[in-house]
């Protein structure tokens, strides 16, 4: 009888983890097929160039019969998801596209921000090539300089046209825990919070009124070194709360810039 309990309390340990095993290979093809589908993504356009395209044509013809001051906000998904600022008094374009590095968004300006047209850019750009500081084979001070001179040009770009620019510093990393699946990736995440202190630093020295202005993004959100708890969305993410703060203070700023 005794064996006969052992031999089934065994078949089930063997057959949960068949299971188990069956699950992650699963999951691991899956993270692969998505990985190698996004591999091709940036393959054929790496900028993400179509991604506006259905709305481009609108856009553009909209703009050239835009009374009202136009705003673009431009950069990485902190840009894209920030929130419409309570202004009638201006018509907003949002041109962020998430996981974009300063070398992406530089890339695109041409083609998806210039035809526009835009009165004032609103910039956030560069935690996505501060994260690859733990990684090979570009070494910590070219990825901080390389986004140093991306910010340089796209500003550049943007005034070329007439723009006035706000480049927001970028904004901290979020204070929750790091989510298992990602420690292998954020083990070095304190390098990658002194990488955006450091182009934080270069950012807030950039000012130079009237047509090119910093919105210290940074100091609202942070609260000893990370995101307010209020603010997280996630580890690179804030939430509703946190655009709410960041608008009261970019709504002034849109007031006393004198178009």
């Amino acid at each position: 009888m005794w064996k006969f309990i052992s031999f089934n309390w065994l078949t089930c340990v063997l057959l949960f983890l068949l299971v188990v095993s069956g699950l992650l290979n699963f999951s691991l093809f899956k993270e692969r097929i998505d990985l190698f589908r996004k591999l091709n993504n940036i393959s054929l356009d790496p900028v993400d160039m179509n991604h506006f395209y259905k709305i481009d044509q609108q856009e553009r013809q909209s703009s050239l019969e835009q009374v009202q001051p136009i705003v673009v906000f431009f950069g990485d998904s902190r840009a894209a998801a920030w929130t419409t600022p309570n202004l009638k008094t201006f018509k907003f374009i949002n041109r962020g596209i998430g996981g974009q590095t300063s070398a992406q968004t530089l890339l695109r300006f041409d083609a998806q921000v210039r035809d526009l047209s835009p009165d004032i850019i609103v910039l956030q750009v560069g935690v996505n090539d501060l994260r690859m500081i733990p990684y090979p084979p570009k070494t910590r001070q070219d990825i901080i300089r390389n986004c140093q001179q991306n910010i340089e040009k796209i500003i550049n770009k943007a005034q070329s046209i007439g723009a006035t620019v706000i480049i927001t510093t970028i904004f901290p990393l979020a204070k929750e825990e790091i989510p298992f699946n990602l420690k292998w990736v954020w083990e070095e995440a304190d390098q990658i919070a002194q990488g955006i202190d450091e182009v934080n630093h270069y950012i807030r020295a950039l000012e130079q009124p009237p047509n090119l202005k910093v919105f210290d993004a940074y100091k609202i959100l942070e609260k000893q070194g990370k995101v307010q708890e209020t603010y997280a969305e996630d580890l690179l993410h804030i939430n509703a709360e946190g655009y709410k703060q960041l608008n009261q203070k970019l709504t002034q700023l849109f007031q006393e810039i004198k178009l």
